[in-house]
């Protein structure tokens, strides 16, 4: 699994009363396709616990002190994922 200088992030969630893990783990294999996003290494479901082993994503998230001093051009990033995200959902219905 591991590649040189690659991160992974174990999450592990009960399936109740929180829902689990599968819509999110669904939404970075689609979002992949479309926009940089952590990729999904495995993904299981087991005795109503969730599992998401992802690979970690070069940058910094959209929470990192830089992007405070920089709103607007955080701003026109999350608009064009956002959009991009609302046509995949126009598409898909």
């Amino acid at each position: 699994l591991a590649r040189s200088g690659s991160a992974f992030y174990l999450k592990i969630c009960a399936v109740e009363p929180f829902g689990g893990l599968q819509s999110e783990a669904d939404s970075l294999v689609w979002l992949g396709q479309h926009l940089p996003a952590p990729e999904v290494v495995y993904y299981e479901r087991s005795e109503g616990v969730d599992y998401l082993l992802m690979r970690e994503l070069p940058g910094q998230p959209a929470s990192d002190v830089r992007w405070f001093e920089q709103p607007a051009r955080l701003a026109r990033v999350l608009g064009e994922s956002l959009t991009v995200k609302s046509e995949h959902w126009r598409n898909a219905a």
